[in-house]
């Protein structure tokens, strides 16, 4: 795991920018939520950029398998992809494009629901967040755990936070915990 995150660290030193990375405390708390769950092993993620909260899940156990949804937009995804694959081998799958086609076209393929966990750290503009979370909902097994990132108080968030308290209105998960680090949050909540 060090390698990855000195990967990470090197990023945010050399970049101008570096967009979706995992904050240390939600680390840790992802971390600690799977290593308390470890019935939840096939993992979805929308949202990969750097491959942070991947490297994450990948770390707490031998049985984990993720597959991420990215757009691939940034020029590090494929480097962090290979990195993935060299600590991780045979473990992470990397689906390029945009979540709102390439997520109904994976449960084309894939009608069952096959993960156990979803996190979603997509975009956060107009229906993606919406999109994101309800697209991935038949592909998480019935009373499996989603995670949703950016639910929180900052400007960029609040169409994440609208989504959510959709989600809740709609019946369509049931909240467990919401977990803040200023000024970040996310919440976890269950598949009704």
């Amino acid at each position: 795991m060090d390698t990855f995150v000195q990967s990470v660290i090197h990023l945010q030193q050399t970049l101008p920018f570096v967009e979706g990375f995992t904050i240390p405390q939600q680390a840790s708390q992802l971390e600690q939520f799977l290593k308390e769950h470890p019935e939840l092993t096939t993992i979805g993620e929308i949202g990969f950029n750097v491959g942070m909260s991947s490297a994450v899940f990948l770390n707490v156990r031998e049985s984990t398998r993720v597959i991420s949804f990215d757009l691939g937009q940034w020029p590090y995804v494929g480097h962090q992809k290979a990195l993935i694959d060299r600590l991780w081998p045979n473990r992470h799958t990397l689906l390029i494009g945009d979540s709102r086609q390439s997520v109904p076209q994976f449960h084309e393929i894939h009608p069952e629901p096959i993960f156990d966990f979803v996190f979603v750290d997509g975009g956060h503009q107009g229906d993606v967040p919406y999109k994101d979370v309800v697209n991935m909902l038949p592909l998480l097994k019935p009373g499996g755990i989603m995670c949703i990132d950016d639910v929180c108080d900052e400007p960029y968030a609040q169409t994440v936070v609208q989504t959510y308290n959709r989600l809740l209105e709609e019946k369509k998960v049931e909240h467990i915990i919401h977990y803040k680090s200023d000024p970040r949050g996310w919440v976890y909540c269950r598949k009704l």
